[in-house]
């Protein structure tokens, strides 16, 4: 069922509809979940191949954002839990990233795209962010075992159990 507020941001189908949307989400800090809906609802006149090109590497280019994005906020974030030893809450950092993350994955229902172009995205953000992901639990699991930090281990025994993609 479609939501109210999800009606009002219409689901592009022309070319400049789907740039305008993902302009919004490449200048926004802060888009609505409405956007996010909308995108995932697109279509596109695929006969117009000309658009079809294009339009693949703009959402190649908004995912990209996205994820960078998500990633420095996330490191932001990281940095000043370290730097005032509150680590109690890195579980939530974790699933604030993986929530960016699959805002990211918008396009995977997105056929008019192709299956290929869908799978091959959608591998590549995945592989990059779960890459990510490992490394960032090994260095704080490290850092924890280093410095004897319950705390921290508390936290990563949460984070552990938090599967990045379903």
């Amino acid at each position: 069922m479609i939501s109210e507020k999800e009606k009002a941001v219409a689901p592009p189908v022309s070319y400049g509809e789907w740039l305008s949307l993902l302009a919004i989400v490449k200048n926004e800090r802060r888009c609505e979940p409405e956007i996010f809906a909308a995108l995932s609802r697109g279509s596109l006149d695929v006969s117009v191949e000309t658009v079809v090109v294009p339009l693949k590497e703009q959402i190649v280019e908004t995912v990209n954002v996205m994820l960078d994005r998500a990633a420095k906020r996330f490191i932001k974030d990281l940095n000043e839990a370290i730097a005032f030893n509150e680590l109690c809450h890195v579980d939530l950092m974790f699933l604030r990233l993986k929530k960016e993350i699959g805002k990211a994955l918008f396009f995977e229902n997105l056929g008019f795209l192709g299956a290929e172009f869908v799978s091959e995205l959608s591998d590549s953000v995945k592989k990059q962010m779960s890459d990510f992901w490992s490394s960032t639990v090994k260095f704080l699991y490290d850092q924890s075992v280093e410095f004897s930090n319950s705390e921290l281990e508390d936290a990563l025994f949460t984070v552990k159990r938090i599967k990045l993609f379903d």
